[in-house]
C-alpha cells in the first residue's frame, strides 16, 4: 500500500505529493494520479518534465501565486495546460505594522524577501501570530472566488492529474487542498495530518536557513531565527485560524460550501464520483 502523503521525488521540487489514498467517510478512498500538490515548478527538469507528462499523466498546472511572484523562470510543460488561478491579487508590498524596524540585510536574496516579508507582517518578525492573518487573508471575496475556480476545475476534469502549487506549495495551495479534500468527506484530522506532512519535506531547508542566519548573516535575533527556519514548514494553528474564519464568515463549512463557494449536492456527488473509488 502506498504511504499517504508521500513525497514525490522531483528534481527541481522539494514538497511534491499526492492525495491520492485517502479515505472519505463513506469509505471510499481518492484516486491516485489525479491531484497533486506541489511547491513551484519553476526549477523542474527535463526528467521532472517528462515524469509529469507520463507518470503522473500531467493535464493542468495550477498557479495560485500573485503576478507579482511569477518568475520569468516559469517553464509550460507540453501537453500540460497553465492555468493562473491567484488566491491574492498581490504578494504583500505593503507593511501592514507602522512603526519602524530594524532592518537585517543578507546576500541571500532568498531569505532577505522572506525577512522582508515578515517585518511587513509583524515588527518583530514573528511568524507566529503574523500568520494566521495571513490564512484569514485569503478568504478575502477575491480569494474565494479564485478556490471556486480551482474547486471547478477539479470537478470537471474527467481524466489526467491537475497540479496546483503557489510560491512553497504549503500556504494558499495548502487551504486549497484542504477545501478539496474536506468536500471529499475526508475527516477534519486527517486534512490536518496532510498539510502537517509539509513540514517533513522543508525541514531542511528550515535548518539551511538557521544555520545560514547564526554562521554565515551573524544574526542573534532569535526570534526572527526562529520565525526564518519555521517558515519554510506550517504550523497547525495557521489552517485552524482559516478554518475558524469560515465559520465566521458562514456560520459553518457546509453553508461555506453552499453559499460561497455555489456547490450543490449535486456538485459535490459530481466531485466525488470523480476522483474517489
Amino acid at each position: 500500500m502506498n504511504e499517504l502523503g508521500k513525497r514525490i521525488i522531483l528534481e527541481g521540487t522539494i514538497n511534491t505529493r499526492d492525495l491520492g489514498g485517502y479515505e472519505s467517510k463513506d469509505g471510499r478512498h481518492i484516486k491516485y494520479k489525479r491531484i497533486i500538490r506541489t511547491d513551484h515548478l519553476d526549477n523542474v527538469t527535463q526528467a521532472d518534465i517528462f515524469f509529469i507528462q507520463q507518470e503522473l499523466n500531467g493535464k493542468y498546472e495550477v498557479d495560485m501565486r500573485s503576478s507579482n511572484e511569477i518568475s520569468t523562470k516559469r517553464k509550460d510543460i507540453p501537453g500540460v495546460t497553465y492555468i493562473h488561478i491567484p488566491i491574492q491579487k498581490e504578494h504583500l508590498t505593503e507593511s501592514k505594522v507602522n512603526k519602524p524596524v530594524i532592518k537585517y540585510h543578507v546576500d541571500d536574496q532568498a531569505i532577505q524577501n522572506t525577512i522582508d516579508y515578515l517585518y511587513k507582517m509583524d515588527i518583530k518578525g514573528d511568524i507566529s501570530i503574523a500568520f494566521e492573518e495571513v490564512y484569514r487573508g485569503m478568504l478575502t471575496p477575491f480569494g474565494i472566488a479564485h478556490y471556486e475556480e480551482f474547486l471547478r476545475l477539479c470537478q470537471k476534469n474527467k481524466e489526467g492529474s491537475i497540479l496546483f502549487h503557489c510560491a512553497d506549495g504549503k500556504d494558499r495551495s495548502g487551504l486549497a487542498a484542504a477545501l478539496l479534500l474536506l468536500l471529499l468527506g475526508v475527516d477534519e484530522e486527517t486534512v490536518f495530518e496532510d498539510y502537517l506532512k509539509t513540514n517533513e519535506y522543508t525541514r531542511f531547508k528550515g535548518e539551511n536557513r538557521e544555520k545560514y542566519l547564526r554562521n554565515v548573516a551573524a544574526i542573534d535575533d532569535e526570534i526572527l531565527i526562529s520565525s526564518i527556519k519555521d517558515v519554510a514548514g506550517v504550523r497547525r494553528n495557521w489552517l485552524k485560524s482559516a478554518l475558524i474564519e469560515i465559520d465566521r464568515i458562514a456560520g459553518s463549512f457546509d453553508n461555506f460550501v453552499s453559499e460561497y463557494l455555489h456547490f450543490t449536492p449535486a456538485d459535490i456527488k459530481e466531485l466525488k464520483d470523480n476522483y474517489l473509488e
